[in-house]
């Protein structure tokens, strides 16, 4: 699904947690506005553990990737209510393990520049995908990553990437 694009993506990893909510905003409202960049929503397919016959296989890979592309729809329709894109979101699936699929998907298109991923909220533990690119699986990487607290509200991250300050320059006190 992935798209030949000119300029620069930033890839956010699509799942169903209540925490890629945050990363999907965070990384929507990275993306908006910054010319010659798009927003790229992967969905990671399990490994196919399929011994049957051919036909039965393929009917599988066509309702996973179906799924997959209405979960990829429903998420570039929010990143588009989050933060209005100028141009619609890319979409990525990939099949494998989560760290490979992320790791093929960044082989894959030289376009991506960085890499989302979401934390999980307060109190709980780190998800597989921060642990692994923030540990051992760095040095694989070509690109940075961002971890975005589960916890965040829209409002937090508008406040984040706007710097505190709306409509201009921040007005100082000086005395």
């Amino acid at each position: 699904m992935g798209e030949d694009v000119q300029g620069r993506i930033f890839l956010v990893v699509v799942d169903e947690t209540p925490e890629f909510q945050a990363a999907l905003a965070y990384a929507a409202c990275l993306t908006q506005g910054r010319t010659g960049t798009r927003l790229g929503l992967l969905k990671v397919l399990p490994p196919l553990d399929f011994q049957h016959w051919g036909g039965v296989e393929a009917r599988a890979e066509a309702e996973a990737r179906a799924e997959a592309e209405r979960i990829l729809g429903g998420a570039a329709t929010r990143a588009q209510d989050v933060c209005p894109l100028a141009e619609p979101p890319i979409l990525y699936i990939e099949r494998g393990t989560p760290c490979e699929a992320v790791r093929a998907a960044l082989n894959a298109d030289p376009a991506i520049v960085l890499l989302i991923l979401a934390g999980h909220a307060q109190g709980a533990e780190v998800a597989p995908l921060v642990a692994h690119f923030t540990g051992r699986g760095m040095a694989q990487l070509r690109v940075p990553v961002v971890v975005v607290p589960g916890h965040l509200t829209h409002e937090d991250i508008e406040v984040l990437l706007d710097g505190g300050h709306r409509g201009g320059v921040k007005a100082s006190s000086s005395g």
